[in-house]
C-alpha cells in the first residue's frame, strides 16, 4: 500500500534539495534510519551545474553496464562533466572508477590506467575527502595494486559513510574476498543482496569460492544466478569460460569466451582466454593468433607464457623464447611491486626454468616452500611446482606435485592431460594413470 507521496513544483536548479527531501521523506515513512554521514551527504549539492550533473548521471549509467563500449562512453560522459565544472569531485572519482573498471574487467588491463586512476583519486581527495565514492575508488585501486589491507580499510570507510548502500557492502565483500577472509566476505555479499536483490556480481564471487573449494555444482548454480541477473555482463561469461576450462570442458569454455568477446570485442583478457582454450585443444594456429593479439595489447605474463608454449608446440623456438622472456620480464616487474606474492615468485622461477632447463632452481624452491602463501586457489602452489619440475625434466617430482593438485578437485584430470606445461610427461606411465590417459 501507499505510505508516502508528495508533489514537487520547483525550479530544476533545486534538484539536489528536492532529491534530499524525497530521500528523507521516504526513509521516514518506511522507518529507515539515515546515518549522520548520509544526512550530511544529502544536504550538500555536488555541483551547481545541472548540465554537468546530467553528464555525470549518464556516466554512472554507462559504467554500470560493464562492457567495453559502455566503459568508453562512461569516460566521455565523466570528462564532459568535469570540463563543465572543474571542481566537480564526483566526476573526477567517476572517471577514476572507469579507468579502474577497464583494468579489473579485462577491457584494457594496461597498468597505466591504474596510475592515472590513482592520480585522479588523490586530486579528488584534496578537494573533498568525505564522499563514499572516493573510498570505493580507493578500495578498488588498492585491491588491484595487491594492497589488500588498505583495500579493506577503504571499503570499511565507504560502509561507514553509506551503511544502507549495496555498493559499499559489495566493495567491502570483494576486498575481504581478496584478503582471503571468505567468511566475512560472504556476510557482506549477503548484506549486498539484502539491499539489492537483482545484483548479479556477488554470485560471480560466490561461484568462484565454490569452485576453489571443489564444489562444481554450487559454482554452476551461483554462476547461473549471475547470468540470469546480468545477461550482458562479459564478466559472467569470462568467469564461466575459466571454470569450464579447468574442468576440461573445452568446447563449452570456448562458447563462453566467444560470448564475452561479443560483448567486449577488443578486450585482451577475453581474447587471451580464447587463445588459451584453443591452446588446450591444440588449435595452435588459432591459439597463436589470439594470444599474440592479446599480448600486443596487454602486459600479461600469463598470456606471453602461454604464447611461448604455443610457439614451442608449433616448433617455433625463437618466437617461443621471445614470448617467454616477455613473461619473465612482466613477472619480475610485478614481483617488485608485490614482493609478498609468493605465487608470483613461483612464476618467476618457472619462467627461468622454461627458458633454461639447467637453471639452478633448488635453493629458491626451498626458500619459497617456507614462505606463507596467500592465494584463493588452494592448488596453485602445487600446480606451479609441478610445472617447474616438468620444465626441468624431473618427471617423478612433477607427477608427485600433480597428485597434490588433483586432491583439491579444482583442476580436472582432463585439463592436466591437455596442459602444454606437461607435454613432456605424456609418455610417463604414472602421469597417464594419474590423468586417466590410455
Amino acid at each position: 500500500g501507499q505510505v508516502w507521496d508528495q508533489r514537487f513544483d520547483r525550479d530544476l536548479k533545486e534538484i539536489f534539495q528536492i532529491q534530499a527531501e524525497i530521500a528523507v521523506g521516504i526513509a521516514t515513512a518506511l522507518t529507515v534510519e539515515i546515518s549522520a554521514p548520509e544526512r550530511r551527504s544529502l544536504s550538500r549539492a555536488p555541483t551547481a551545474n545541472t548540465e554537468a550533473h546530467d553528464y555525470y548521471l549518464k556516466g554512472r549509467m554507462a559504467i554500470d553496464l560493464c562492457t567495453g563500449d559502455d566503459n568508453e562512453q562512461a569516460e566521455k560522459m565523466f570528462r564532459k562533466a568535469a570540463a563543465l565544472d572543474k571542481n566537480y569531485t564526483l566526476a573526477q572519482i567517476g572517471l577514476a572508477q572507469t579507468l579502474l573498471q577497464r583494468v579489473e574487467s579485462g577491457i584494457d588491463p594496461d597498468p597505466k590506467w591504474l596510475d592515472q586512476a590513482g592520480t585522479l583519486l588523490d586530486k579528488a581527495a584534496a578537494t573533498d575527502s568525505a564522499f563514499a565514492e572516493l573510498s570505493l575508488g580507493y578500495s578498488t585501486f588498492y585491491r588491484l595494486r595487491n594492497a589488500t589491507s588498505k583495500s579493506v580499510s577503504a571499503a570499511r570507510r565507504a560502509v561507514a559513510l553509506r551503511p544502507n548502500d549495496h555498493e559499499t557492502h559489495f566493495s567491502l565483500a570483494v576486498a575481504l574476498y581478496s584478503a582471503l577472509k571468505w567468511d566475512e566476505a560472504e556476510k557482506e555479499f549477503s548484506k549486498t543482496l539484502d539491499l539489492r536483490a537483482d545484483f548479479g556480481e556477488p554470485y560471480i564471487y560466490r561461484s568462484r569460492m565454490a569452485a576453489f573449494t571443489g564444489n562444481a555444482l554450487a559454482a554452476d548454480s551461483q554462476l547461473k544466478k549471475a547470468a540470469d541477473l546480468a545477461p550482458r555482463s562479459p564478466l559472467v561469461h569470462l568467469e564461466a569460460a575459466q571454470q569450464l576450462l579447468r574442468r576440461g570442458r573445452f568446447a563449452d569454455a570456448e562458447v563462453e569466451a566467444r560470448s564475452a568477446i561479443q560483448l567486449t570485442p577488443e578486450a585482451p583478457a577475453c581474447i587471451g582466454l580464447l587463445g588459451t582454450i584453443e591452446l588446450w585443444q591444440r588449435k595452435l594456429d588459432d591459439a597463436i593468433n589470439h594470444l599474440k593479439k592479446a599480448g600486443d595489447g596487454l602486459q600479461s605474463a600469463e598470456i606471453h607464457r602461454r604464447l611461448g608454449m604455443a610457439y614451442r608446440l608449433s616448433g617455433k623456438k625463437g618466437l617461443a623464447e621471445k614470448a617467454l622472456r616477455n613473461s619473465l620480464r612482466f613477472d619480475t616487474d610485478n614481483l617488485i611491486l608485490d614482493s609478498t606474492n609468493v605465487a608470483l615468485a613461483y612464476r618467476v622461477l618457472l619462467d627461468q626454468c622454461l627458458l633454461d632447463s639447467t637453471f639452478g632452481y633448488d635453493p629458491e624452491l626451498t626458500r619459497l616452500a617456507k614462505k606463507l602463501f596467500r592465494s584463493p586457489d588452494p592448488a596453485e602452489r602445487a600446480y606451479l611446482t609441478a610445472s617447474l619440475f616438468s620444465a626441468v625434466g624431473k618427471t617423478d617430482r612433477a607427477v608427485s606435485s600433480l597428485r597434490d593438485v588433483l586432491k583439491h578437485n579444482t583442476f580436472s584430470p582432463t585439463y592436466i592431460a591437455s596442459d602444454p606445461a606437461f607435454t613432456s610427461l605424456a609418455s610417463n606411465p604414472k602421469f597417464r594413470e594419474l590423468v586417466g590417459s590410455k
